[in-house]
Formats: C-alpha cells, structure tokens, sequence
C-alpha cells in the first residue's frame, strides 16, 4: 500500500489523523504515525495495510465512527492477551479461582500492610501479582501503590 493510498481512504473515512491511529490501535501518538505513514518516512505494515484495505472495501468495525476510544482499549487489550498468553492464562485462572470462593483474596496488602476498603463490587483493590506464570494460583496479593512499585523495580533490573 502506498501512502497516497492510505490518506485517500483516511479521509474517505473522514478520520482524522489521531483518529485513523486509534482505530488501527497504535501506540504513542498515533496521529503522528499516521501522519508518518502518510508522508512515506515510515513503512506501512502489512496488517495495517491489510486493515485499511479491509476498510476501502466498505468493512465498517462495529464502532465505527464512534467509541474509537473504548475499541481501540477493547482491541489492545486481546492483541496483549495474545501476545502474553502465558499470563492471560494465569490471570484467568487466578480471577476463576477467586469467583469460585477457591481463593479468597484478602483485605491487607502483604507488603506494606495497607488495609483496603471494598471498592463498589464487594472486592479489596489488592492486586494478585505472579512471580511465577507457571504457578497461576501462586501469588501475592498487593496494593495498587506496592504492585506498581515492584513493577518499576523489575523493569529496572533488565538489561
């Protein structure tokens, strides 16, 4: 797919550059991409390519020209699930186990201690952090403000 190709059907699709990068689930600034694509600086992928000519053909996804936002989330949120399925797996049997009444997930952080309120679905906000996928239903159970910062600390350590 050329450039001029993809500005055509953006703007047939009266989308605007931000837009156009929302619905193909872009990352960063997505305008920015698109604008790029269009200017030729940047390669066009081939499922980009594939999902603009989807949409020359008259393809409409279900959230088209609205709720780009919420879609795109939706859309990012499966391709991660497909990219990391090892922890979309223990994530799901970790939430399994906890619904069934199998696990009970507690009301104080194991870190720091935090006791937390119930927010409005009846649950603590203590997050169940996986050291090992392998394990799903091995976990320990954290704060938002200890997960992230055991997150952080982990990203720091790699290479």
């Amino acid at each position: 797919m050329t450039p001029k190709e993809f500005r055509t059907i953006r703007e047939r699709l009266k989308l605007s550059t931000r837009e156009m990068g929302l619905a193909l689930g872009l990352h960063g600034d997505p305008g920015r991409t698109v604008r790029r694509y269009e200017a030729g600086t940047v390669e066009i992928s081939g499922p980009v390519s594939v999902a603009m000519m989807s949409m020359r053909e008259g393809f409409r996804p279900p959230w088209y020209p609205k709720a780009i936002r919420r879609s795109t989330l939706l859309f990012m949120a499966a391709a991660s699930r497909v990219r990391h399925k090892e922890e979309a797996r223990a994530r799901y049997a970790l939430n399994r186990a906890v619904k069934s009444g199998a696990i009970t997930r507690p009301s104080h952080c194991e870190q720091c201690g935090q006791i937390e309120e119930l927010n409005h679905r009846g649950q603590t906000n203590i997050h169940g952090h996986h050291d090992d996928y392998a394990k799903p239903l091995e976990v320990r159970w954290l704060c938002r403000k200890c997960h992230v910062a055991h997150h952080r600390a982990l990203k720091d350590q790699k290479p």
